[in-house]
């Protein structure tokens, strides 16, 4: 999807794309990786900012886990 919308980035497209690979470094990133913290934190204002709630459920729940 990334390199399909390059040429003509869009908001959503640009959503899907970051929540996939943060979603995708859940699993290989230590626990305290803050800087992945303060990405899921971001997708999950950017997701309420476009109104995208269903995409947000997986955020949410990595938000939650992360923060024990």
């Amino acid at each position: 999807m990334a390199q399909y919308t390059h040429s003509e980035p869009l908001p959503f497209s640009d959503f899907y794309v970051a929540r996939a690979r943060a979603l995708a470094a859940l699993g290989s990133q230590s626990p305290n990786a803050e800087s992945l913290t303060v990405e899921l934190e971001r997708l999950r204002k950017e997701g309420e900012r476009l109104g995208l709630r269903i995409a947000l459920r997986e955020i949410v729940k990595a938000i939650e886990k992360r923060r024990g």
